[in-house]
């Protein structure tokens, strides 16, 4: 329902009923939102998202509700995209963190300071009280790291990376109560990498990783043979990865949780390119790295998940699938001119990694946190 503002109205997107149905005008006009925050930040869309994509993501709710608020001029008729001047999604986790709710308020530059912001923070905010949040999530991003001694640079209590408090993100976050808990630096490498680069560091980590371990590889979803082992790194992954001060709680997945990630990823367009490492002795996955494609972007990838448990850190096995499944792409992807990933700055260990193998840093994004 539709509601009626002096000079905004905030209007919800309806859920889809099918993965591949015409994405609803609020979406596109939403989706166009988000491409302009984006293009502000990087000076491109790579990590904007296609109406179609987020249309089959919403059409699957079975381990999050996902709602989307659009807000446009009072005045402005329903079903033109080009009406919408900003948007709220709104995720509510279903199976665990469920009391937390993670919001994304957007609106293009020239409809802020306006209040529009406002009345769609207060409308996403309703929906978490009504679903029972207590702490919601949101993150903000810049073009590049503000100067140790600028006045206006955040330091997160983890110590580690610097936040402009003085950007219309930080503003806006700052002025509903949030903390900073966490700044993750966002950092892409130009493809092809060299490949006697990757073929080094490969067999540099093999060796270091000794006889006991060998690569496993896959395409798309996980193999039957590996789905109980890839829910103890799926969950371990939310756990063991940093989190700074950000209230998250285990994530437990299990065959079903697995074949619903599977089905989204299909339902949009995505191939997911995975390298895991095997403790030989056990049969088990030691660690693993994930990269998917971008539906309607051939040149982009984005870098997902890389974690090696605990027990078997100290073996170099980080970089060992991380250069194989770069080795991967090399063969699978070859049109692929980037590869996007984001990482804790905290997180030396895999920075130094990402760093090895010719990531540079693209933006920085701070975490933040709220009570409701």
């Amino acid at each position: 329902m539709d509601t009626i503002a002096t000079t905004f109205r905030i209007s919800e997107a309806p859920t889809p009923a099918r993965s591949d149905e015409t994405p609803d005008w609020r979406v596109r006009g939403a989706v166009a939102v988000s491409a302009a925050g984006v293009l502000e930040i990087l000076g491109n869309t790579d990590l904007a998202d296609t109406a179609e994509t987020v249309t089959a993501s919403r059409a699957n709710q079975k381990t999050a509700e996902k709602h989307l608020l659009v807000g446009l001029d009072a005045a402005a008729p329903d079903g033109d995209p080009d009406s919408v001047l900003g948007a709220a999604w709104v995720y509510l986790p279903l199976k665990d963190n469920t009391h937390m709710a993670f919001i994304e308020v957007e609106v293009l530059a020239g409809a802020r300071r306006h209040g529009l912001g406002a009345q769609l923070w207060d409308a996403a905010v309703v929906i978490a009280r009504g679903a029972g949040r207590t702490k919601v999530m949101a993150d903000a991003g810049i073009t590049t790291e503000p100067d140790a001694d600028s006045p206006d640079a955040m330091v997160p209590p983890t110590g580690t990376g610097r936040f402009d408090g003085s950007t219309p993100g930080a503003r806006f976050a700052l002025s509903r109560g949030f903390t900073l808990e966490q700044v993750e630096r966002h950092s892409q490498v130009q493809l092809p990498v060299d490949p006697e680069t990757l073929v080094r560091y490969r067999r540099e980590s093999q060796a270091k990783a000794g006889s006991d371990y060998d690569l496993v590889t896959w395409q798309g979803p996980v193999p039957p043979e590996w789905v109980e082992q890839y829910c103890v790194l799926q969950t371990r992954m939310s756990t063991d990865a940093p989190s700074a001060g950000l209230d998250l709680q285990e994530e437990v997945w299990d065959a079903e949780r697995v074949a619903n990630l599977d089905q989204t990823r299909a339902a949009m367009g995505k191939m997911t390119y995975t390298t895991a490492a095997r403790h030989i002795p056990t049969g088990t996955l030691a660690g693993y790295t994930e990269i998917d494609t971008a539906p309607g972007k051939p040149d982009v990838l984005y870098q997902e998940n890389t974690l090696v448990l605990a027990e078997h850190r100290g073996r170099r096995l980080g970089m060992l699938v991380k250069a194989a499944n770069l080795e991967v792409i090399a063969r699978e992807v070859p049109d692929a001119r980037r590869v996007h990933t984001w990482n804790a700055e905290e997180n030396n260990y895999m920075l130094d990694i990402n760093v090895a193998l010719g990531f540079r840093q693209a933006s920085v994004w701070a975490a933040w946190q709220l009570t409701l």
